[in-house]
C-alpha cells in the first residue's frame, strides 16, 4: 500500500501528522540514494518483486517532482 499525504496548496508551511497517526504506517525516511540501489534495497529488505520496486521509486520520484513544483509555484504566489 502506498500512503501520500499532502498539504492544502493554500498552506505554505506543511502540517505535521500525529504521532498517533503516524504510528500506524511505518515511515521511510531516504537521503539521495539513487533509484537502481533503492529498487534493490526494496528487493532484498522487503522481498518485492522487481516490478513493484520499480512502481515504487517511480512514484516517489513523480511526487518528489510534484512536491518542488508546487514549492516553486507557492514561493511565487507568495511574493505577488
Amino acid at each position: 500500500m502506498l500512503l501520500c499525504v499532502e498539504s492544502c496548496a493554500a498552506v505554505l508551511v506543511p502540517q505535521v501528522l500525529s504521532r498517533a497517526f503516524r504510528n500506524r504506517f511505518v515511515e521511510l525516511h531516504f537521503d539521495e540514494i539513487p533509484s537502481s540501489e533503492l529498487i534493490e534495497i526494496l528487493q532484498k529488505r522487503c522481498q518485492l518483486p522487481q516490478s513493484y520496486s520499480q512502481l515504487l521509486v517511480s512514484a516517489m520520484l513523480q511526487l518528489q517532482v510534484i512536491q518542488m513544483l508546487q514549492s516553486a509555484v507557492s514561493v511565487v504566489t507568495a511574493q505577488l
